[in-house]
């Protein structure tokens, strides 16, 4: 939601048999005016996080094929790997959610989806995601941001994990919160689309 811009006329003005689904998400009251970028044309929003939660939910069920059991159970255990910075239990439990996405989702063409998939369950936990951060070099995958760290994410598909670690650094992506009180870590991570499982995650410090 963070790139959504509709113009107004766009919004008001449908046809209820071509439905767009900007305007279907406004209509349904998903969505709502945020900042004014130029005369009539608007930044959009959630009304509030309990629409965005919704929302959110609704299309994370979709994409893990509405397998309640292990997903849930996923976000739980996310959610407590980030609290205690345990890097193997966040590797394990982001294996097992790619483990009951349909395999098609995985494919190069669908990198875009990948991505909404990661943004989507890091949302879900409750903690601030970011997702494809800015910097005057370049952007980053996720940014992860909890109570007292930061975590941030480069994903690859079929490349490698010290490719990804290396981009974070590189680029500069932990730069504008060196002066943060949290601890900041980067985390690089490869998806392997032939066995199907993360085969390379590498993380450090920056201190």
């Amino acid at each position: 939601m963070d790139n959504f811009e509709a113009d107004l006329m766009e919004l008001d003005s449908y046809d209820i048999q071509n439905l767009h689904f900007k305007v279907l998400l406004y209509q349904t009251g998903y969505i709502t005016f945020g900042e004014e970028l130029e005369h009539n044309y608007y930044k959009m929003r959630f009304p509030n996080k309990e629409v965005e939660l919704s929302f959110n939910s609704f299309l994370w069920n979709n994409y893990t094929e509405n397998q309640i059991i292990g997903p849930k159970n996923i976000l739980l255990k996310l959610k407590k790997a980030f609290k205690i910075r345990d890097f193997d239990l966040i590797k394990e439990q982001l294996n097992l959610l790619f483990a009951v996405l349909p395999y098609d989702f995985m494919a190069k063409e669908k990198e875009v989806i990948f991505h909404a998939i990661i943004h989507l369950t890091f949302s879900l936990l409750g903690e601030f995601i970011l997702s494809e951060v800015h910097t005057h070099k370049g952007r980053c995958d996720a940014l992860v941001i909890n109570e007292d760290a930061i975590f941030c994410f480069e994903f690859k598909l079929g490349e490698n994990a010290t490719k990804a670690l290396m981009q974070i650094h590189e680029k500069g992506y932990l730069d504008q919160f060196v002066s943060s009180t949290k601890k900041l870590f980067a985390i690089g991570v490869n998806y392997n689309k032939e066995t199907k499982e993360i085969d390379g995650f590498e993380w450090n410090e920056i201190v």
